[in-house]
């Protein structure tokens, strides 16, 4: 399998459950060939100035990230996954912040 890697934005709120360890898992919009193997990094957005959560702004990268790879994957619509839609578990490879 080449290799692939796959640059997300990622809330700070999520972003930061992430670097603690707390949350090892990913749910996203299947349009991106996900595949385990593939390396996934996760940069952390903060919200822009001004800007309220949930606006159409989605904020303004921090510069920190996470490398990690995919471990499992599972796609929609299998398992309550909405078609279009895959969760996959993440492997902590390093850690920028």
């Amino acid at each position: 399998m080449p290799y692939k890697r796959h640059d997300l934005k990622c809330a700070r709120e999520p972003f930061g459950a992430v670097v603690r360890g707390l949350k090892k898992w990913e749910f996203r919009r299947d349009d991106r060939g996900f595949e385990v193997g593939h390396d996934v990094f996760l940069h952390e957005l903060i919200h822009a100035p001004g800007a309220s959560r949930g606006s159409a702004s989605p904020g303004v990268p921090s510069g920190r990230y996470v490398e990690a790879r995919i471990i499992y994957l599972l796609r929609g619509p299998e398992f309550g996954i909405p078609e279009g839609f895959a969760v996959f578990s993440i492997e902590i490879l390093n850690v920028h912040v």
